[in-house]
């Protein structure tokens, strides 16, 4: 009997190896998303010194996209010629400016 149980455990724990590794196969693939983002103010403002800007956001797991889980801060300058624009931080909405 005790041969009997262990075999049982013994194919169980296989079969769950085996409909798992598919699972971990899928979670290793990885995505790059560029947003390109044109800002229309006149007089020319430079965003971040005309360089692109990454954000980091680790390991991301679409059914956990809430618009709050994955929240993370963008650093960034904007500079424009002197009283082109009035800017203003505000917290939690960043940076705006009035032209």
């Amino acid at each position: 009997m005790n041969g009997t149980l262990r075999y049982r455990k013994v194919s169980c724990l296989l079969c769950g190896v085996l409909v798992t590794l598919p699972l971990m196969a899928g979670a290793a693939n990885t995505a790059t998303i560029t947003v390109k983002v044109t800002v229309l103010a006149p007089p020319p403002c430079t965003v971040n010194n005309n360089s692109v800007i990454e954000v980091p956001f680790g390991n991301v797991m679409t059914t956990h996209v809430d618009g709050t889980s994955y929240r993370v801060p963008v650093n960034y300058t904007l500079s424009c010629p002197e009283g082109a624009a009035e800017c203003h931080e505000t917290p939690g909405a960043g940076q705006w400016c009035e032209f």
